[in-house]
């Protein structure tokens, strides 16, 4: 499964304060489901006239919740979440179920 989206700045401020209008900075987000793992590419590209330097920080989360709870159904217990991992390439996040 692949899924691509574009988007765009609201308006910030450069890391050195400037600011920065809305729609400078194209997002792409590219993500990728294969082989039991969902691989993401963000790509930024500044189409203003001045070169800038923002930071970016990405927040990772799961909350494993099964269908039956997504579409409103509460459950007596949950397996097990773990503490996420971290490399310089990826993030695991990982759950051990109930049915083990």
């Amino acid at each position: 499964v692949l899924f691509t989206s574009n988007l765009t700045n609201l308006p910030i401020q450069s890391a050195a304060g400037r600011d920065i209008p809305q729609g400078a900075i194209h997002i792409e987000r590219v993500r990728l489901i294969w082989q039991d793992r969902l691989f993401e590419r963000i790509t930024l590209s500044n189409y203003s006239r001045e070169h800038s330097t923002i930071t970016v920080s990405l927040h990772f989360a799961a909350d494993f919740r099964d269908m039956f709870e997504v579409r409103g159904s509460t459950r007596q217990k949950r397996g097990t979440v773990h503490v996420a991992r971290t490399d310089k390439a990826s993030v695991l996040l990982g759950y051990d179920g109930l049915d083990g």
